[in-house]
């Protein structure tokens, strides 16, 4: 079969852009298709680990709008700030961000195409993009096209994924207040169920959140809009925006003959932290990795040793935490020795299997510690 491309990509995300770098760094003929006009805003908190930038031999700089030095926590009245070590939380704009990172690629990048459909047979891939006459074809497709990927839908995976839901502004308040938040982000919990509440800090304004990793958003712009009023922060005003998160929920194929699922498309989203760019960058290098190597066949394998078997710990640590905020918060979260361990995660130096395991150390640390302070 003649292709017009060796991978075809369907998405522009960290996912998409991730895997054409590596594909086009091993010699690939990449094309990216976005069904979006590129620069496109994109619904998203931004923060990056430093770990995830560091998987490519280039700077990042250039789309970094602040490193975050400080994390303040809430809970009810009560609240704790710790400090963070240094390049391990970037904030990023995804306009920005997806962008310079598509730019880094030598893959051929083609906007405003949606994709219709995909098929496959033994020898390629054909995808029906809306206003083109005739099918893209290549050898192989990469599907990095969101929760509700059209890819994983014309090969008949992902029906049984799970969506939690966040909401966010881009918010412009007085100075003043933007630079109280500069180099901190904020996390509220106990104020949505099974989520928190979010400030993170960019070079000019604040992006606001709140997110639950469960059904029910109904709810969230009552909780976002008070929670923001206690901050100084008005919504009334602001544009909010919605998108769903595709949690990880268990074990499940997340590639079809010739094509693979990344990033949201796979489910690949923290269930404790709603954070989907770590592992967005992760599986789009895997894939590249598989088609590289002819190892198809076992990169689903490979995203269940890699990410899943841990997102089923995460999954453990979150019900533990949005079930009993409230002690969580006191016991656990407010001590350095538990945060200190979540940015190590964040950042890949740590499973969240071990950290489960530490419980029992996080709770003898805690009870020593109410004792000095009694």
């Amino acid at each position: 079969m003649r292709v017009d491309a060796d991978v075809l990509v369907v998405g522009g995300g960290p996912a998409g852009g991730s895997a054409a770098y590596f594909l086009g760094q091993a010699g690939y003929r990449v094309l990216v298709l976005e069904k979006e006009r590129l620069p496109r805003y994109k619904v998203c908190a931004g923060g990056v680990p430093g770990s995830a930038l560091k998987e490519f031999p280039f700077s990042f700089d250039p789309v970094v709008e602040q490193w975050v030095q400080r994390m303040t926590f809430i809970h009810g009245r009560a609240q704790t700030t710790h400090r963070l070590p240094e390049d391990s939380l970037a904030m990023v704009m995804r306009d920005r961000f997806d962008q310079y990172l598509l730019e880094q690629s030598r893959a051929e990048i083609v906007d405003s195409s949606q994709v219709l459909e995909l098929t496959q047979d033994l020898d390629g891939v054909r995808v029906r993009v809306a206003g083109r006459s005739s099918p893209i074809r290549a050898l192989y497709a990469i599907g990095a096209d969101g929760p509700n990927s059209r890819v994983a839908r014309s090969i008949g995976l992902r029906r049984s994924r799970r969506m939690g839901a966040a909401m966010e502004a881009e918010v412009d308040p007085d100075p003043a207040v933007i630079q109280s938040f500069q180099g901190r982000v904020v996390v509220e919990l106990g104020k949505v169920d099974f989520g928190y509440v979010w400030i993170f800090p960019k070079a000019t304004h604040l992006s606001v959140g709140i997110g639950s990793m469960t059904k029910g958003a109904h709810s969230l712009p009552r909780h976002f809009i008070s929670s923001m009023d206690k901050m100084g922060i008005d919504l009334r005003s602001a544009k909010l925006k919605g998108h769903p998160l595709p949690i990880y929920l268990k074990p499940e194929p997340v590639h079809k003959g010739r094509v693979l699922l990344t990033g949201d498309a796979a489910g690949l989203i923290d269930p404790l932290t709603g954070e989907g760019i770590r592992h967005a960058i992760e599986s789009g290098r895997m894939a590249a990795e598989a088609i590289r190597h002819n190892s198809i066949e076992d990169y689903t394998r490979r995203i269940q040793c890699n990410i899943g078997r841990d997102m089923g710990w995460a999954a453990r640590l979150a019900w533990v935490l949005y079930t009993w905020p409230g002690p969580c918060f006191h016991w656990l979260v407010r001590h350095r020795h538990v945060f200190r361990d979540m940015i190590r995660i964040a950042n890949s130096r740590l499973s969240y299997k071990q950290a489960f395991s530490r419980v029992p150390l996080y709770a003898l640390l805690a009870f020593e510690r109410a004792k000095l302070e009694r």
